[in-house]
């Protein structure tokens, strides 16, 4: 497994405030999806995408009533499918990331910042348990959210990654 590493910024319209979403950060929980104005993709190599750069893989995905993050999601073609490791009875734990983002110079394996998009995907290869994508929020404002991620570039490209990430914050979270 050969882990890649990335940061994605959202840029929200700050004229776009709901009540709902003021109703939230008084109570100082995250505030439900808003609607985008751009996208930021910065991976370790230095490569950067926005929206504009971002090609539709045809990826399927299973969206879950209980969780804002989809069940699962596999490409249209292939066999493999990547399931959420996160579930009602068992949460993705700090540790799982820590693990995940240790060889990344820019995760602060100190700060854990609870977070519905905080996620962790995994295919069954061989007859195990591999994790190939994850995307965890870091320490940001909530009108420009900033989250790192991880993805095995034995499964997916930075083109992969960029579609995936775009596609669950753009259609599966409405």
């Amino acid at each position: 497994m050969t882990l890649k590493y990335g940061e994605l910024t959202i840029i929200y319209n700050n004229n776009l405030e709901t009540v709902v979403n003021t109703f939230f950060s008084w109570l100082n929980n995250e505030e439900l999806k808003k609607e985008p104005t751009k996208y930021i993709f910065l991976f370790d190599d230095g490569i950067i995408y926005d929206e504009t750069t971002i090609k539709d893989f045809n990826f399927e995905f299973l969206n879950s009533c209980l969780n804002l993050m989809p069940a699962y999601f596999h490409r249209e073609k292939f066999v493999r499918i990547y399931f959420r490791k996160g579930n009602k009875e068992i949460k993705t734990e700090k540790t799982d990331f820590d693990n995940l983002f240790m060889s990344y110079p820019k995760y602060d394996s100190s700060v854990h910042i609870k977070s519905v998009y905080n996620e962790i995907y995994y295919c069954h290869k061989n007859l195990e348990k591999k994790y190939v994508f994850c995307i965890k929020r870091i320490p940001s404002t909530d009108h420009m959210p900033r989250f790192q991620f991880a993805y095995d570039t034995t499964e997916f490209t930075k083109e992969e990654v960029s579609y995936i990430i775009h596609h669950i914050f753009n259609e599966c979270i409405k």
